[in-house]
């Protein structure tokens, strides 16, 4: 009777093991087909060229309109600019960086500035004014006639253009617009001389781009 037990006993145990053994060989390995390793993170965005940094761009012309007079023009990219503060009385020839100037400072050392102020004389009678004004407050540095006296346009408008040789040089563009005297000056102290044919492009080209008030 022992011995038909244990016969039993190792049957049922042979049969266990082979129906485990049959089930693992028939499952499909969730290991070999259901997972995927994703390509790392890292890779993919190293792959993806990083934009590159566009350089800052140089400044541009700008306009400007005066506070104090009223005209407006474009000044050049890159250069500074001064509002006048006090109102030109027509008297004199007033230095470049007064209170009364409105003023245009290059990224280098040249700059322009100007004034304005109501006139009873035409363009010929302002200019003659103009180069007397200059001689009588700056006779110590510049010459009693200048060495430059062109006919130029300042927004459209007839005018003249003066230029001294005083050390360092200084133009003068000239215009009389509706009654009103319009001086805009321009100074280059790295030049020892009336006029250079740079600094004259970059004055015509600010009095170009004048626009006067109504």
């Amino acid at each position: 009777m022992l011995n038909v037990v244990r016969a039993a006993a190792l049957l049922a145990t042979a049969l266990l093991i082979n129906g485990c053994a049959s089930g693992s060989a028939s499952s499909p390995s969730v290991t070999a087909l259901d997972v995927t390793t994703p390509a790392p993170v890292a890779s993919a965005v190293s792959a993806t060229p990083a934009p590159s940094v566009a350089p800052s761009p140089a400044a541009s012309p700008n306009s400007f309109t005066s506070n104090t007079y009223g005209y407006s023009l474009t000044v050049p990219g890159g250069w500074k600019v001064i509002q006048a503060t006090a109102t030109w009385d027509g008297k004199g020839a007033p230095f470049h960086d007064v209170p009364e100037a409105d003023q245009f400072i290059g990224p280098k050392v040249a700059s322009a500035w100007f004034f304005g102020a109501p006139t009873t004389k035409d363009l010929a009678g302002k200019v003659t004014e103009s180069i007397a004004a200059n001689a009588a407050g700056h006779s110590n540095t510049c010459p009693a006639v200048p060495d430059v006296n062109d006919p130029i346009e300042i927004g459209g408008q007839p005018g003249v253009l003066i230029g001294y040789d005083c050390g360092i040089l200084i133009n003068t563009g000239i215009t009389v617009h509706k009654g009103v005297a319009y001086l805009f000056g321009f100074r280059d102290p790295a030049v020892h001389a009336a006029t250079d044919p740079t600094d004259r492009a970059v004055f015509l080209e600010l009095l170009k781009s004048v626009k006067f008030p109504d």
